[in-house]
């Protein structure tokens, strides 16, 4: 994702670097509803840590784990100005090979299908009510 910066050597941006260096990002989001806490709170109570911190231009960071970059990245979309990966990124999960030969489980044919659904549970009120006209059973007086 490409950000938008227009000089990451700021003064801004050199600072909050050295001051995540020493004390961490300013908030760090812990749910995709954009919950954000401090971060010794986001270890202690939600345990997230900070994987990868966005910088804002006037300085201001974001951490969040690898699953909610994208959110984080989403919420000023325009204002950050760095990205800073604290953990590497989790390389995405290989597919599984498929059996030699089965590729997918076979689908039930329609009559298995059929046999296997389960009868219909008659309603305790079946049959109190009229029946509903339709072509066999017109309504009364037509």
């Amino acid at each position: 994702m490409k950000m938008n910066v227009s000089d990451p050597t700021t003064p801004l941006i050199e600072g909050a670097k050295k001051r995540l260096a020493l004390h961490g990002p300013d908030r760090v989001l812990v749910d995709n509803l954009g919950t954000a806490v401090g971060a010794f709170r986001a270890k202690t109570e939600f345990n997230i840590e900070a994987e990868v911190v966005l910088i804002r231009a006037d300085g201001w960071m974001l951490g969040a784990p690898w699953k909610l970059r994208d959110y984080a990245h989403s919420i000023w979309k325009s204002e950050w100005a760095a990205e800073i990966p604290i953990t590497p990124r989790p390389p995405k999960p290989e597919p599984k090979p498929a059996l030699p030969g089965k590729p997918f489980p076979p689908k039930p044919k329609a009559a298995e299908a059929k046999a296997e659904a389960k009868p219909a549970v008659p309603r305790p009120d079946a049959g109190l009510l009229p029946p509903t006209p339709d072509a066999k059973n017109p309504a009364p007086g037509s």
